[in-house]
């Protein structure tokens, strides 16, 4: 099982140039902000995904004084050009068919918008790699509350023990998972935290050594 923002979407580079292309599409309105700073302050108050958009667009503009256009324009804007910018970690797609070879059940458990997150793994061509996929706002509940683990393990007829969950978020992936007995792969991806669990990765290639351990 797969988290999806940060583990499967490389989440900060697709925010970066979406965000890079909606500076272009919204250039007269931006024009008395430089593309760096507005960057910046959008990662920022953004907080990796954590503030909603509607907020992150109202601060933008009142902190840059833009009135040329409004935040909702711009929130439609995120929600229907997001998805043309997203790129998964390389060998995304190769990992999860060899799973699929090797008889894996794969699946996936992601915090977000129904909708959103399914156009996303539309637009990264891999959402047909997956035997069952719950998306937080479907039953209204989020990692790392152990009740969304508990819910898939249900629906799929799985024990928690015979499963693997890989997440790169050290509380919403890695505790989530080990509060219901799920073994957990940490996928780093370079970070110099502390490892929150014994087995970790940064990339694709090194998944088959763990899990085979």
């Amino acid at each position: 099982m797969f988290d999806l923002d940060g583990t499967l979407l490389n989440r900060q580079l697709s925010l970066k140039n979406f965000i890079m292309g909606q500076y272009q599409r919204f250039f007269n309105d931006f024009q008395p902000v430089s593309l760096p700073d507005y960057t910046r302050r959008f990662i920022t108050l953004d907080n990796d995904g954590y503030v909603s958009k509607d907020i992150v667009y109202q601060q933008l503009l009142q902190e840059f004084e833009i009135t040329t256009v409004t935040w909702r324009q711009l929130l439609d804007d995120y929600f229907v050009s997001f998805p043309n910018h997203c790129l998964a970690y390389p060998g995304t797609t190769d990992m999860l068919k060899g799973l699929r070879k090797q008889g894996y059940l794969i699946g996936l458990i992601s915090n977000g918008l129904s909708g959103f997150q399914h156009t996303t793994l539309n637009a990264l061509g891999i959402a047909d790699s997956f035997d069952f996929i719950l998306i937080s706002e479907d039953i209204g509940i989020k990692k790392p509350d152990p009740f969304i683990f508990n819910y898939f393990l249900e629906k799929c007829a799985l024990d928690a023990h015979a499963t693997v969950y890989i997440g790169d978020h050290p509380v919403n992936d890695v505790y989530g998972a080990q509060q219901v007995g799920m073994n957990v792969i940490w996928k780093r991806n370079g970070s110099a935290l502390l490892s929150p669990c014994t087995d970790w990765i940064d990339d694709w290639d090194e998944l088959g050594t763990v899990l085979q351990n």
